[in-house]
């Protein structure tokens, strides 16, 4: 629906200059389509980049490029989005901490449960309770993942 409204923005269809970029380059981060958020960014006049919250969503997207983890959850957390934006955000936050969850599952046979916290955006006791409720293993202040049932994800979903 956005990119269909950019397009027609830009053929004077519509009466208002202002696509939802926001949402756009949201929608593109949460079904982790990095490629289509970063053309959209490339093609967006400055005029849209010059709007802070454009400009926070997008340095959300560099953090999920990088595999900055940490730097992620602090700049979702570390500001007031607008109503426009807070559910998409939100979605944006829970999707990208159950498909690390998914990936912890796969890619390791253990992990200190201070880095599992650090990757899932969670505190230690969070992590904890996330990772039993995943049926891992913990002992000795590691965590023993194992492969979660990627289309239920009933176990390890987190919706807050």
């Amino acid at each position: 629906i956005c990119e269909r409204f950019e397009f027609e923005c830009a053929e004077g269809v519509h009466l208002t200059s202002t696509p939802f970029y926001g949402p756009q380059m949201l929608a593109y981060l949460i079904q982790n389509d990095l490629a289509s958020a970063r053309f959209l960014w490339k093609r967006m006049g400055k005029e849209f980049k010059g709007n802070d919250e454009i400009k926070a969503i997008w340095g959300v997207g560099k953090h999920i490029w990088q595999g900055k983890h940490t730097e992620f959850y602090a700049a979702i957390s570390g500001r007031k989005w607008s109503k426009n934006n807070i559910q998409l955000v939100n979605l944006l936050r829970d999707t990208y901490r159950n498909n690390t969850l998914q990936l912890i599952g796969k890619a390791y046979s253990n992990i200190s449960i201070g880095d599992c916290a650090g990757l899932l955006g969670l505190g230690e006791e969070e992590t904890r309770a996330l990772a039993k409720s995943c049926s891992w293993e913990e002992k000795n202040g590691c965590l023993f993942p194992t492969p979660l049932d990627s289309q239920s994800k009933s176990g390890g979903s987190i919706d807050h």
